[in-house]
């Protein structure tokens, strides 16, 4: 895979931006706050649908936009796949929830076409290390976990939908275990999620 051309608008600091990207080592230098960490935080959100910067996804939306009642940021990338070349967009859309306050939510598109977070993870392959990310190796388990957990939908669908079922399940079982506690439900209803739990997790370890 080659990323070929990429192309930001109203993204963190970068109200436009248009670049084609050379193939082989790609050097980014600047001075400080200049956007060079943004750039890498763009093709990562192309591969993984998430930062690894913002605490909320609208944080994204560079700041004279989102004063906008509605405000559009978005990551372009033009790259071949074997011998085809693809399109992909993430949009990061803030808009009126309808109450007064504001929604943040994400559109993801490739090849001009609307599709699901597990349709496209995998298609664009990014991995990003950065000195901050000591903690992969001196935090705690869940932080291996979820940096491995993206790494590998990037490369296996099948271990993709399993995560995503993994994490449905497991927030379903949890909820129903509240649920018991409460009210005194029947606790046979567990063995449904038990299952969903055993046969996804069979396929992620």
């Amino acid at each position: 895979m080659h990323l070929t051309h990429l192309s930001l608008t109203n993204f963190r600091a970068f109200a436009r931006l248009d670049s084609d990207v050379p193939a082989g080592v790609n050097l980014i230098v600047g001075d400080n706050a200049q956007g060079k960490t943004t750039l890498l935080e763009a093709v990562y959100l192309l591969s993984t649908l998430t930062s690894f910067q913002a605490a909320h996804p609208g944080e994204l939306i560079n700041f004279l936009e989102a004063r906008q009642p509605l405000a559009v940021a978005r990551v372009q990338a033009e790259y071949r796949r074997g011998e085809r070349t693809h399109r992909l967009e993430v949009r990061v859309i803030q808009e009126p929830n309808g109450n007064g306050g504001k929604r943040v939510r994400r559109e993801v598109l490739l090849d001009g076409l609307k599709r699901k977070a597990d349709e496209v993870i995998g298609h664009f392959n990014a991995v990003l290390f950065l000195p901050g990310m000591f903690a992969i190796i001196a935090g705690s388990p869940a932080d291996r976990r979820k940096y491995l957990d993206l790494t590998i939908a990037q490369v296996n669908p099948r271990y993709t939908a399993a995560l995503s079922a993994y994490n449905k399940a497991l927030a379903q079982r949890n909820a129903l275990l509240k649920q018991i506690g409460e009210t005194g439900s029947d606790p046979t209803q567990l063995d449904y999620w038990d299952e969903l739990l055993a046969q996804n997790g069979a396929i992620l370890i």
